[in-house]
C-alpha cells in the first residue's frame, strides 16, 4: 500500500508554498470481497491536502485481503495515515 500510495501522491503546490504539513488519516471499509467502500478523511490537515487524499484513494480499488473472524470473511474499517512532510 506505501508504494501505492507514495509514488502517485503529488503535493499540493498551496500547501506546499504555506508549508503547510501534516498526517492526514484516511478511513474505509474492506468488504467481505477484499473490495473497499466510504472512503472519507478521518483526520484533516487542509482542504488540498485532504483533497489529495481523496484523490490516492482510487488507486485503493485493488484486491485487499478481507479480514476474518472464526475462519469467515468480515466487514472490516480500516484508517490509514498519510503524512505530508516538506524536506
Amino acid at each position: 500500500m506505501n508504494k501505492l500510495v507514495y509514488t502517485n501522491m503529488k503535493y499540493p503546490a498551496d500547501a506546499r508554498e504555506k508549508g503547510i504539513k501534516g498526517t492526514c488519516i484516511l478511513g474505509f471499509i474492506i468488504e467481505k470481497d477484499g473490495s473497499i467502500s466510504n472512503p472519507s478523511i478521518v483526520q484533516h490537515v487542509c482542504p488540498s491536502i485532504d483533497a489529495e487524499v481523496m484523490r490516492i484513494s482510487k488507486y485503493f480499488d485493488v484486491q485487499w485481503e478481507p479480514a476474518k473472524k472464526n475462519g469467515h470473511a468480515v466487514r472490516y474499517e480500516y484508517s490509514a495515515p498519510l503524512r505530508f512532510i516538506l524536506q
